[in-house]
């Protein structure tokens, strides 16, 4: 035996290349080195996939793809994906052209009560219900794309207080769960492929069956 590694919850699935061996288990992520066999990062926010594959990844020789469990707007990519369920360039735009008018129609509101001309208790219809979406604990179809030479060591966080340390992508994918990835270095065309990412001729594809 050369290394014996337990964890507290079942394993789902193993994918390894020359540099890392990642561990799949429910919800989480781990990376280990190929050689040594010392954990190297490990991922916490994956999405709880109902199946078949409960947490669906993706190792290239350089690139690691999985399903996140939140999309986090300011680690955004531009575009990306494309395919009949995926969020186009321009709805992203439009959709963070309504987030700044939200924000700006809440930063009025504030300096409006702070001169004294609005009671503080008057309720925000608005507000709720963008606060209740934020809250939204999981969001299904997300996908976050690490270069695992340059990410750090630890814990990987895609978060509004993250800098996106080796995050090379991070995108809706799809309006449900992610089923299936898979690296396409040729970028040839696979039936049933429901989205798609390209970058720096690296290719993913992406499948969900609900």
């Amino acid at each position: 035996m050369v290394k014996s590694i337990q964890f507290k919850t079942p394993i789902y699935d193993l994918h390894c290349n020359k540099r890392i061996l990642v561990v799949s288990l429910q919800e989480k992520i781990a990376a280990f080195d190929s050689c040594t066999f010392m954990k190297k990062f490990f991922v916490t926010s994956c999405y709880p996939c109902p199946g078949p594959n409960l947490n669906p990844i993706a190792l290239g020789s350089r690139w690691l793809a999985y399903a996140e469990n939140k999309l986090i707007r300011c680690h955004q990519s531009r575009g990306g994906a494309c395919g009949d369920n995926a969020q186009s360039y321009t709805a992203t735009v439009i959709s963070a052209a309504k987030t700044l008018k939200t924000g700006l129609t809440m930063v009025g509101k504030v300096v409006t009560q702070l001169a004294g001309t609005l009671p503080s208790g008057v309720p925000d219809e608005e507000g709720t219900a963008h606060s209740g979406t934020r809250r939204s604990p999981h969001q299904p179809g997300v996908v976050t794309i690490i270069d695992t030479h340059t990410v750090g060591e630890g814990q990987v966080l895609v978060s509004e207080d993250s800098d996106g340390e080796g995050v090379i992508a991070h995108f809706p994918a799809h309006d449900k769960p992610i089923s299936c990835m898979a690296f396409n270095p040729s970028g040839t065309d696979k039936r049933n492929r429901n989205a798609r990412f390209l970058s720096n001729h690296r290719f993913l594809d992406i499948w969900n069956r609900f």
